[in-house]
């Protein structure tokens, strides 16, 4: 119990501090009791069962408090369920998901201690291993990469501008690294007392990383600079029509609804659809996703009111929307033009939630889980998008996401690669209606705009909508559970970051490291084995 207690601490204090912006600098102490009780168990040799345990209860009460925010689904009227199936089906999720991954996570300790055979390059040790366990969840379902070391900085931007040299998960090793350091500085302490030279080391070298990662941090937000001949103004409708809404109210209602706050937005509160004016100065607007719940295209009458608000307004108009092809249905965002024509190359949501979009091991949760493969809100699957569907318009290249993709880094960094010059995201967060989660992924946008040095412009439908900075700057913002839009000059930008051209780079060095201390390792027990033997004998 005198191990457990400080590893639920550390993993409570380490999850506050994602969820809650002025914990951000917790996040660089609050695994020190975590990495003091892996060294330990390292250096003593401690069995594996063990050892996988200590991950385990860090990683269920890290997760646990991380994914609270399911409860705001109740009482999922939206699935047409009773209360009592409603509060089962969020235990399963709630308590499923953070069981599911804690299960995953746990082998980092496991992996730590078989590769662990230097006390001072253990925290560097420990950084490459969490690292490549946070980029392990983006490669499959059923790691969901939500709760990333990463996250706790968007309260404090200048430690996160390192993730334009290396993606936001060199910011979670560096975060990593500083506790491991922390860490050794007190075993050290406890060994040799305060005027070790150890302890001074490992104390100056976590400071000296924090320092210089910070330093740049403040250089880069000091130095950054928006391309005045580039700017473009782009108006953000939320509507506030939340998931249990949107399914009982007719989608041509939703449909009025948006087009009457965008006439607004663009030419002011006193506007009216059908009257004679001359084209506005907003040349994006943006609509949040599947706000309009049926297949836009398949509406002549829906079709010709958007063509009709694109053409009064003169900006291009972003619609979150279903689309069918071939038989299949997508997740889209269509742009449609003020000359009148639509968008030949829609925007497919790219990475679908499961459970939500799609049903993964169809088989399996049929047979074993049917309750989660009622949660499906949509009678027949819908299809991933396969690329980035670029748009070119007079005033730049656009790129494009929906809500789930924001939290890959890969798409986004994708999107850039392909020419994108600033990034619509259409999102819905309304099941969670003012919960962290909706703060939680509007920071995940915060970690994409950093990685890329885009603007970043997100529209939900209950909220939270904003417009951030290459920077991270959230500067206009509609809190959730609002109804509202906003206009704001963005810039578009043509200049890469070294991330968006080497991507995940630092991942593979991070793997080569600890494959590397893991031979080291195994090689140095041999030796050691044979060495006891040729005594022994």
């Amino acid at each position: 119990m005198t191990v457990f207690l400080p590893a639920v601490i550390s993993a409570a204090l380490t999850s506050l501090s994602l969820i809650f912006k002025p914990l951000a600098l917790a996040a660089f102490f609050s695994l020190t009791p975590f990495f003091y009780i892996m060294y330990n168990a390292a250096a003593k040799k401690t069995g594996l069962c063990r050892v996988y345990l200590y991950g385990f209860i860090w990683a269920l009460v890290y997760y646990i408090i991380n994914y609270h925010w399911f409860v705001f689904l109740y009482p999922m009227e939206f699935m047409g369920v009773t209360p009592l199936e409603a509060v089962g089906i969020i235990a399963v999720c709630w308590l499923g998901l953070s069981l599911f991954q804690a299960v995953g996570t746990a082998f980092l300790s496991v992996v730590f201690r078989l590769s662990f055979h230097h006390k001072f390059l253990s925290p560097i040790l420990f950084a490459c291993i969490w690292t490549l366990f946070e980029y392990i969840q983006t490669l499959t379902w059923a790691g969901v990469p939500w709760a990333r070391l990463a996250l706790s900085q968007t309260g404090f931007l200048p430690a996160l501008q390192s993730a334009s040299l290396f993606g936001s998960l060199f910011v979670s090793f560096i975060i990593v690294l500083i506790n491991g350091y922390l860490a050794l500085a007190f075993i050290e302490f406890k060994s040799h007392g305060i005027r070790a030279r150890s302890v001074q080391i490992c104390a100056a070298i976590a400071l000296a990383v924090f320092t210089a990662n910070t330093f740049y941090g403040l250089a880069s937000m000091a130095l950054y600079r928006d391309n005045e001949d580039q700017a473009v103004k782009v108006a953000l409708i939320q509507g506030n029509i939340s998931s249990n809404e949107k399914w009982s109210i007719s989608g041509q209602e939703a449909l009025e609804l948006y087009i009457d706050m965008t006439y607004e937005a663009v030419f002011g509160k006193d506007a009216a659809p059908n009257e004679e004016r001359t084209p506005g100065d907003v040349d994006y607007v943006l609509w949040p996703e599947t706000v309009i719940n049926f297949t836009l295209t398949e509406s002549e009458s829906s079709l010709e009111s958007v063509k009709k608000l694109a053409k009064d307004t003169g900006a291009v108009i972003f619609v979150g929307t279903f689309d069918t092809k071939s038989d299949k249905e997508y997740n889209a965002i269509i742009a449609f033009y003020p000359d009148g024509s639509v968008d030949e190359n829609p925007y497919y949501k790219r990475h679908l939630v499961p459970f939500g979009e799609y049903l993964p091991m169809k088989g399996f949760i049929k047979t074993f889980l049917p309750m989660l493969a009622d949660m499906n809100m949509f009678e027949s699957e819908l299809t991933p998008g396969k690329d980035s569907a670029i748009i070119r318009t007079e005033k730049g290249d656009i790129g494009r996401l929906i809500c789930f993709d924001s939290i890959y880094q890969s798409l986004a960094r994708q999107s850039v690669a392909d020419g994108a010059q600033i990034i619509m995201l259409s999102t819905n967060d309304s099941w969670y209606t003012d919960s962290a989660a909706v703060y939680q992924h509007n920071a995940h946008a915060v970690l994409r705009a950093i990685e890329n040095r885009r603007y970043i412009v997100r529209a939900a439908n209950t909220g939270i909508s904003s417009v951030i900075t290459p920077t991270g700057d959230i500067t206009s913002y509609l809190p959730p559970l609002v109804d509202g839009y906003m206009t704001e000059e963005v810039y578009m930008r043509d200049t890469r970051t070294l991330y968006s051209y080497i991507g995940d780079v630092f991942e593979a060095v991070c793997a080569s490291f600890v494959l590397f201390e893991l031979f080291y390792a195994v090689k140095e027990k041999k030796g050691r084995r044979k060495s006891k033997a040729a005594v022994c004998s």
